[in-house]
């Protein structure tokens, strides 16, 4: 097992592929933290953290921004 990658906020681009399935109102987009953390068995998991903070931990796939 490898230490997960370095946290981090959603990209510009993340955000607004986002948006496509949540509407253009997700303002908590800004609060998405991801991490390379995974829980039980190999899966994801999201965890909030504060009031401004919410950890989704997904593993390997929290190093590659996707933007399509």
């Amino acid at each position: 097992m490898h230490p997960p990658g370095r946290p981090r906020r959603l990209t510009n681009a993340e955000k607004d592929f986002a948006r496509a399935v949540f509407g253009p109102r997700a303002d908590w987009l800004d609060t998405v933290v991801l991490t390379g953390f995974i829980g039980w068995r190999g899966r994801a998991f999201v965890f909030p953290l504060t009031r401004r903070t919410v950890l989704c931990n997904i593993g390997d796939c929290a190093a590659r921004p996707t933007t399509s």
